[in-house]
Formats: C-alpha cells, structure tokens, sequence
C-alpha cells in the first residue's frame, strides 16, 4: 500500500521547510507536497486525490478559508486542518463552521498535530472504502437486473432491501410492494423455511440449493433457494419449480 499523501499550504518558506521534516520523522512512508499560495494550492488540488491538506489560514491573496471552501468543492472528501495563530479562536470556529476537519493552533503541538493528521488521513481512506464498496454494489445490482433468478437482498433486520425484475416476474409482486418490509411479512411461512436454506460466504462455495416452498398472495411456489452472507445481511437467489 503507498504511504499517505498530503498538501501542506504556508506562505511561510521556513515552515514549508521544516514541518515536512518533522512529519517524515513520525510518520512513515508520508509524500508530502506544498504550496505557497491557496492558489498553487487549489491546482494541486484539482490534479491530486490528496489524503488530507493542512494550511494556514492567514496568507495573502487568498486566506485559508477560502481554500477551505474551495477545497471542498473540488474534493468533497479530502480533510483540511486549518492551521491558527495563539488566540484566533473566532477563526478557529468560522473554520469548523465551513467543513474544517481541525484546527491546530500555533506554536504547533506537533504530537497533537501528528495525531490529528494521522486520524484525518484514516478518515480519508475509509471514506474511499465506502465508495468503492458502494461503486461494486451498484455495479452489481446492475448486473442483477438482467438474471433469470430471482434475487432478494435480506438485512441483519431482516428487512427486504433489494428485489430484482426477475424476483417480480415470478412472484408477481413489485419492489414498491416489498421493499423496506420484513421478508417474513411479504414471504408467508419464510421463517419456517430459512433454516433449511444453504448459505455460504463465499459467492464461489454457494452450495446446493434447497427446494422449499413458499406462500406467494395464497398461491403455493415451489423454489429453489439457496444464499450467499454479505456484510449486513444475505443475498438469496431463487427460481421457480413449480411448473417443473
């Protein structure tokens, strides 16, 4: 895994000199670039998926709160930690107001700066997890609306939160009508037959299917139906038998 990459932005060329220093020395494998201006910075910006950018809010031209605003309209998820003179608390504040995500003040505390940067770059990355995570999922219910099964997606509640066109096709009910219910409500007789359904963790290792029935809107389904765990719930993948 590459190491953490962050913007550091001063007017100040002896800061830009030694904090990067400073931060090589505790952290490891950090890439660290800087700016001098909330301009340079802002290119960088726009060119870089930055971990986090640390920079001082007085600068002339364009102050640190402006790149704060700036910067989170071209990167919405990359934290900012605003770096403060001794007493500018009401700056302190204006930056938590507009989306900082700390504020350090000077003379830096440069272990409760290393903490606070080491915590807004793991922020950094789990919200690139969740994203990506996301992405897949989507991508992958995508996929799902084209297979000939059926595929409900059951949350740890229990609750039906996905329900492909094929699901609809033969069980005759739409995702307005099951979706966000208990599968237990809109399935009669499921929890009678879940225990019987092979679930696997792995998509791969799926065992065989079980051959259940299920009560649909009073009319009697045989289905096969086996599941697969995901981080949540179960996916459960079924087709008709009944006119097999």
């Amino acid at each position: 895994m590459r190491g953490p990459r962050i913007l550091l932005v001063d007017d100040d060329e002896a800061l830009l000199e030694a904090l990067p220093a400073a931060l090589r020395l505790r952290m490891d494998n950090i890439q660290i670039d800087t700016a001098e201006s909330a301009f340079e910075a802002l290119e960088r910006i726009r060119e870089v998926d930055y971990d986090a950018v640390v920079t001082d809010i007085k600068m002339p031209g364009k102050d640190g709160l402006e790149l704060l605003t700036e910067a989170k309209e071209l990167s919405p998820g990359t934290p900012v930690l605003l770096v403060t003179g001794h007493g500018e608390h009401d700056l302190a504040v204006r930056a938590l107001r507009g989306g900082a995500y700390d504020f350090v003040q000077k003379p830096i505390d440069r272990d409760y700066f290393v903490a606070s940067l080491e915590r807004a770059i793991q922020m950094r990355r789990l919200d690139r997890q969740v994203t990506m995570q996301q992405a897949l999922l989507e991508q992958h219910a995508r996929l799902l609306e084209h297979v000939d099964n059926g595929v409900l997606l059951v949350d740890a509640d229990g609750t039906i939160v996905y329900w492909n066109p094929a699901a609809e096709a033969i069980t005759g009910l739409g995702p307005e009508v099951v979706l966000g219910r208990p599968v237990s409500e809109v399935l009669a007789g499921w929890d009678g037959i879940v225990d019987e359904v092979p679930v696997s963790a792995e998509p791969s290792s799926t065992p065989r299917d079980a051959t259940v029935p299920l009560d649909v809107g009073g009319r009697e389904l045989w289905i096969s139906l086996s599941g697969v765990e995901f981080d949540g719930g179960v996916v459960y993948a079924f087709r008709n038998l009944t006119e097999e």
